[in-house]
C-alpha cells in the first residue's frame, strides 16, 4: 500500500508543468445556494426555514503540477428566511424576517485531468471558516410586536465538489 501512495504522490505532484497556462488564475462563480438538511427543514427543533438563495464566489488558484492546483476562495451566500412557514406554527402572529448571510473562507486542493485540449474534469476539497449571520425575526399581532434577534457565529467549514471546465466556462457542484 505504501508503494501505491508513493507512486500516486509522484504522479500527482512530481510532474513538470508542460503547457503555457498562467501560473495564477482568478475565477468568479455565481449560482443558486440550495439549503440542505436542518437548514432547509420546516419542522423540528433545529429547523432553519431557509429558502433557496444566491451565491457569489471568488477563487484564486496556483498550479502545483499538471494535475493539482492549490486554491483559496471566498464564498458569500444569501438565503431568505421562510417567515410564512413559521407563521403556521405561531398563529395568529404574522412573521417576517430578513435573510441568512453566510461567508466562507476556504483553502484546499483541486485535482483534475484534461479530457480534451480545452476541457478539464476536476475534484476539489477545501477547509476553512464559516461566518454566519442569522436574520432578526419579527412576530406581530394587532399592536404587539416581538423581535427575536440573533448574533453572528463562526464555525469550522469544509467544502467538496466536482466540476467540468470547458474553455473559459466552468460548471461545478459544490457542497
Amino acid at each position: 500500500i505504501a508503494e501505491f501512495w508513493e507512486k500516486t504522490y509522484q504522479d500527482l505532484f512530481a510532474q513538470a508543468k508542460k503547457d503555457n497556462s498562467p501560473d495564477f488564475k482568478i475565477k468568479l462563480f455565481t449560482g443558486g445556494a440550495i439549503p440542505l438538511g436542518d437548514f432547509a427543514s420546516t419542522s423540528g427543533f433545529f429547523a432553519g426555514f431557509a429558502l433557496p438563495g444566491f451565491f457569489i464566489s471568488l477563487e484564486g488558484s496556483v498550479p502545483l503540477s499538471n494535475y493539482v492546483e492549490w486554491e483559496v476562495l471566498s464564498n458569500v451566500s444569501i438565503n431568505k428566511f421562510d417567515g410564512s412557514e413559521v407563521g403556521k406554527y405561531v398563529f395568529p402572529y404574522n412573521v417576517s424576517a430578513g435573510s441568512y448571510y453566510s461567508t466562507w473562507f476556504l483553502t484546499g486542493l483541486q485535482i483534475g485531468s484534461q479530457v480534451s485540449n480545452n476541457s478539464r474534469l476536476y475534484f476539489t476539497a477545501d477547509i476553512g471558516l464559516l461566518f454566519s449571520s442569522y436574520p432578526d425575526i419579527t412576530f406581530s399581532y394587532n399592536d404587539t410586536t416581538l423581535i427575536q434577534s440573533s448574533q453572528a457565529d463562526i464555525a469550522a467549514a469544509y467544502g467538496i465538489g466536482v466540476g467540468f471546465q470547458y474553455s473559459d466556462y466552468n460548471f461545478s457542484i459544490r457542497y
